[in-house]
C-alpha cells in the first residue's frame, strides 16, 4: 500500500516475466506514480515499464534527460534489458557479457542473472489492450519532455537567454558608472523612454529602455524572471524564433507605452526588461495552449492554468503599484503570445528531436 514500493513491485513483475501484472500494475497506481517524491521515482517506475516491455527509444530518452545521473553500467543494463525484451538476445547478451569486468557488485549480480535467466519476449505475451497502455505511457513522457522541461540556463540550449542577461547586467554597470542606477539623467543619457524624445525622432530609445534599470532590484526580478521563463521558450522555439518574441514584446510593449503616457509631464520615463519578460509568459502560454489543444498534453493544461495565474498576479500588482507600467506589462504578454502563435507549426525541439 505504500507508494514508494511501487518500483520494487513494478521490477519483481519485470524479473519473473509477469509482463501482463507489470502493464496492469503500473496502470492501476499510474495516479499515484505521478506523485512520487522525488521525481526520479516516477521517472525510474517508467524505465522498469518501458525495458521489461521492450521499448529502447523512450529508455534511451529518459537517460539522456532525467536519468542521466544513473552510472553509465546501470544504463548500459536497462538498455540491454530492452534489448533483450525486444527479442535481440544476441547482441543484448554481449553487451552485457563486456559490462562484467567494471560493473559494481550490485550491477554484477544482475548482469548475471540477466545472462543467466532469459526474459519473456514482450512481442509475444502482451495483449493489444497492454500494448495500448504503453504507448500511453510513452506519449505521456514525450509530453513531459515537450512541455514540462526546462533546460538550466548554463545550457547550450539556452544560449540567447546567456547573452540577454549578460547585456543587461553590462548596461546597468554602465549606469553605475556613469552615476548611479537610479540617476535619471544616465538613463536618459542611455536610452530611457521618454514621450517627448521619441516623438523627435529618436526611436533607438524603444530597443535601448529594454536593456536599462531603476536600481538592482528592478535588475534583479527582471533577471530572475528571465532566468525562469527563458530557458524553456527558447528550447521550445529555437534560438531565432526566442529571438524574435523577446525583442518584439520589448519594442512592441514600449511602443504601446508609448502611446499612453502623457507627452505633456516632463521628468516620465520607462525603463526595464519587464515586458520582454512578460512577453515569454505569453510565449510560454501560446506553446502550452498549443500543446493542449494539439497533442491534449495534460502537463500542457496543468502548466497553462500557472501561467494565467502569473498574468492575473501580475495585473494586480501593477494595479496597486503606480510606479509600475500595467500598459507595458499587458502589451509584452499580447504580443508575445501572438507573436507565437503566428509563427509556423513545429519548434526547436521538433527539429532537434
Amino acid at each position: 500500500r505504500n507508494p514508494q514500493f511501487i518500483p520494487m513491485s513494478l521490477r519483481a513483475c519485470g524479473e519473473v516475466g509477469d509482463l501482463p501484472g507489470l502493464v496492469s500494475l503500473f496502470d492501476r497506481h499510474e495516479r499515484e506514480i505521478s506523485r512520487l517524491e522525488p521525481a526520479v521515482q516516477r521517472h525510474l517506475c517508467r524505465l522498469i515499464l518501458f525495458a521489461f516491455c521492450g521499448r529502447r527509444e523512450p529508455v534511451e530518452r529518459a537517460f539522456a534527460g532525467p536519468l542521466a545521473v544513473m552510472p553509465s553500467s546501470a544504463r548500459a543494463l536497462w538498455l540491454a534489458t530492452a534489448d533483450l525484451a525486444a527479442g535481440r538476445d544476441q547482441d543484448a547478451r554481449r553487451k552485457l557479457s563486456g559490462l562484467l569486468p567494471e560493473a559494481d557488485p550490485v550491477t554484477r549480480r544482475a548482469i548475471e542473472r540477466r545472462l543467466s535467466h532469459p526474459l519473456a519476449v514482450a512481442e509475444q505475451v502482451l495483449s493489444p489492450e497492454s500494448k495500448q497502455i504503453i504507448a500511453r505511457c510513452e506519449r505521456e513522457q514525450w509530453h513531459e519532455e515537450r512541455f514540462a522541461t526546462r533546460p538550466s540556463l548554463f545550457s547550450t540550449l539556452a544560449r540567447t537567454c546567456q547573452i540577454f542577461i549578460a547585456l543587461n547586467i553590462l548596461a546597468f554597470l554602465m549606469e553605475v558608472n556613469l552615476g548611479g542606477s537610479r540617476n535619471l539623467a544616465v538613463l536618459f543619457w542611455l536610452g530611457a523612454l521618454v514621450p517627448q524624445t521619441v516623438s523627435q525622432g529618436e526611436w533607438w530609445r524603444l530597443v535601448a529602455a529594454n536593456f536599462l534599470h531603476y536600481g538592482p532590484l528592478h535588475l534583479t526580478m527582471n533577471m530572475l524572471g528571465l532566468w525562469m521563463l527563458g530557458p524553456f521558450v527558447e528550447f521550445s522555439l529555437g534560438f531565432r524564433r526566442f529571438l524574435l518574441v523577446y525583442l518584439l514584446s520589448g519594442i512592441g510593449a514600449m511602443g504601446v507605452a508609448l502611446a499612453f503616457m502623457n507627452t505633456t509631464r516632463n521628468g516620465e520615463l520607462l525603463v526595464g526588461a519587464s515586458a520582454c519578460v512578460m512577453g515569454l509568459v505569453g510565449s510560454t502560454g501560446a506553446i502550452l495552449l498549443r500543446g493542449w489543444q494539439r497533442y491534449k498534453a495534460r502537463i500542457a493544461s496543468r502548466r497553462l492554468v500557472s501561467i494565467l495565474f502569473i498574468v492575473a498576479l501580475q495585473t494586480l500588482f501593477d494595479w496597486v503599484v503606480p510606479q509600475v507600467s500595467m500598459t507595458a506589462h499587458l502589451s509584452g504578454v499580447v504580443i508575445g503570445f501572438l507573436t507565437t502563435l503566428l509563427l509556423k507549426h513545429g519548434s526547436g525541439y521538433a527539429a532537434r528531436s
